[in-house]
């Protein structure tokens, strides 16, 4: 997502939400458990439960890209979902946005990691430092040169 924000200016966000989590914090929490001194439990390692226009404007900001103004109204997301569908049927190729994709956007996927908090000390980064780490990243490893 945070490639995409900063490649293409997307004046409207999905409705929905979801988690993000730093990969350093689920890592960590994983090498915790690897360990085996850690009580014998599952755990959701996710993040802060955002909305995606939130997380989106804060990918665009990192990326010194514009961010979306609003997300989209409800007109907007089933024209959107059914012009994606039209010209799939069409080309015979799947894009990125369809009414499957569009129907998703509007779910709100948010995960509780409070055991693993407890159990483990699972930190959850703030979005702003885990968007700026990953945008470092993908700077660092050639995945931003031909963006701009």
């Amino acid at each position: 997502m945070l490639l995409e924000i900063a490649t293409r200016f997307t004046p409207f966000g999905p409705k929905g939400g979801f988690s993000v989590c730093h990969v350093r914090d689920v890592t960590t929490a994983i090498a915790k458990v690897a360990t085996g001194k850690t009580p014998d439990q599952r755990y959701i390692l996710a993040g802060n439960n955002m909305r995606y226009v939130e997380a989106w404007r804060i990918f665009a900001k990192v990326a010194g890209a514009r961010g979306p103004i609003c997300p989209a109204g409800p007109i907007a997301r089933i024209i959107t979902g059914k012009w994606g569908d039209m010209v799939a049927r069409i080309t015979g190729k799947e894009g990125d946005v369809n009414s499957a994709a569009v129907g998703m956007s509007n779910l709100y996927h948010y995960y509780d990691s409070s055991r693993a908090k407890r159990d483990l000390g699972y930190r959850i980064s703030p979005t702003e430092e885990s968007a700026a780490d990953a945008w470092s990243w993908f700077c660092r490893f050639g995945y931003v040169r031909n963006i701009r």
